[in-house]
This record gives C-alpha cells, structure tokens and sequence, in this order.
C-alpha cells in the first residue's frame, strides 16, 4: 500500500494498530490493553501474516517484537516501509542491543519499547506514534499537492 493512499490517522476507536507478536501470551497481552484503550487492533502471530494485514487496509501504528522466527521485526519493517513510509512503527524488545535500535532507527523505526512494557507507557507511545502518523500523512498530502518543483 503506498503512502498516498493511506487515510488519516485516527484516534479513539476509529484508531487501528497491527500488533505483530510470535508469542501468543504477550500479543494477547497487548491487544487486550489497546483494545481496553478504545483502538482497533489486528494481530499477526509473524511478519508473513503482517505483511498480509497490510494488504487489507492502512494502519495508524504497527508495533511488533523485534525477534521472531522467519521474519524479524527488521525485516517487518524493511517490508513495511515498501508499502508505507508514514506509519509509525513501535519495535518491542527485551534485549537492550544497541545495534538493533540502531538498525531500527536508520529504517525509520518510530521508537524502541523494551519489554516488559507498562500498559499506561504503552498507550502512551501508541498515542504519539499515531499522532506522528497523522502528520506524516498530512505532510505527505500536501507536499504531493503542491507539486514536485514546491519541495
């Protein structure tokens, strides 16, 4: 999905996130957290079943675990970004590897959450990163509208 036909980012219940989690426990985790939040949430269990998400419709913020079998988190977001390079993507890890955050930052990752995560710090960042969205998406539009010789 490209970027310019990606909507609005939402807040409230109209706000959709893709959490990508291969451990069934934690996703269920963060889903029921977000959901209680009032956002729509879709899970995928990898980074196959996220990149088939995708397929369906723009999201305001995907989070997902930066290790899983298969596809990785990184590898997510490479893929990610292909399709959409506004949306917001939070990257959970419980591993403090500075090489990852960094890796994650060069592709464009929106922040770092490393496990285990507080529900309210949670909501939090999902708050900012589809604020960040949103703007992304506006600023894209306009710059879109304006023409390639008002960059």
């Amino acid at each position: 999905m490209s970027a310019e036909s990606g909507g609005e980012a939402r807040s409230g219940p109209d706000r959709r996130v893709l959490v990508v989690d291969d451990d069934p426990s934690v996703r269920s985790v963060i889903c029921r957290i977000l959901s209680r939040a009032g956002t729509s949430v879709t899970a995928a269990s990898d980074g196959h079943e996220a990149i088939d998400a995708l397929s369906a419709g723009p999201f305001d913020v995907v989070l997902t675990d930066a290790f899983m079998p298969g596809m990785g988190g990184i590898a997510l977001l490479r893929a990610l970004r292909e399709r959409d390079q506004d949306v917001a993507v939070l990257l959970v890890t419980g591993s403090e590897e500075t090489g990852l955050k960094d890796q994650a930052l060069g592709l464009g990752v929106f922040a770092c959450l490393e496990k285990p995560l507080r529900a309210r710090d949670l909501v939090a960042a999902v708050d900012r990163a589809a604020e960040s969205t949103r703007l992304a998406r506006q600023t894209r539009r306009a710059t879109h509208a304006s023409g390639p010789d008002r960059r």
